[in-house]
């Protein structure tokens, strides 16, 4: 929120951080609408093109117990606990998702086959690096959100992971390159 200068910092967590950019003493925490309840975020919003608008996501569960990606925009005029929800969409896996693009059209998230061990959390001492289990043979699912529709396709492409998208763009109206 640039009228107000707040600044947070932003994990895999749910949550962010509010601090006080002049000397970083923390100011509170924020979570973006608590119920559904969140599982996970995302620590890297990405600004939307030629806006001041930034996305983001989050992992929710529905009354069932099932996954679902709600994916936000916040805006000058939104505070981060009640951003824009542009899209929800129910992936084909749980996964390990620390990045995602953005270009002038689309959204895109890859969904790798990583995913974390819960159980393996309290084992490991929350190493969470020692906790990630790899599905051998499992594809990649790739989902393309629209901007300004909200729709949402789904591709699959070979087993993968990348922990940082780079940069992306349209070639045209139907091919998207995405450097990971």
């Amino acid at each position: 929120n640039t009228e107000n200068g707040i600044y947070v910092a932003l994990t895999d967590t749910p949550g962010a951080m509010q601090f006080n950019v002049e000397d970083l003493s923390t100011v509170g925490a924020h979570i973006v609408d608590r119920w559904p309840v969140a599982t996970s975020g995302c620590a890297h919003p990405v600004r939307e093109p030629d806006s001041d608008n930034s996305i983001n996501f989050m992992v929710k569960l529905d009354m069932t117990g099932n996954s679902y990606v709600e994916v936000h925009r916040f805006t000058p005029e939104t505070t981060f606990d009640k951003p824009e929800v542009l899209t929800t969409f129910v992936p084909e896996k749980t996964s390990v998702v620390h990045s995602f693009s953005v270009t002038e059209d689309y959204i895109i998230f890859f969904f790798y086959p990583l995913d974390v061990d819960p159980m393996k959390i309290f084992t490991s001492n929350f190493h969470i690096f020692e906790a990630l289990m790899w599905h051998e043979g499992v594809d990649t699912d790739i989902y393309v959100v629209g901007r300004q529709d909200g729709s949402v396709r789904h591709f699959t492409t070979h087993p993968m992971y990348s922990l940082h998208h780079a940069n992306a763009y349209q070639l045209n109206e139907d091919e998207i390159v995405v450097d990971l």
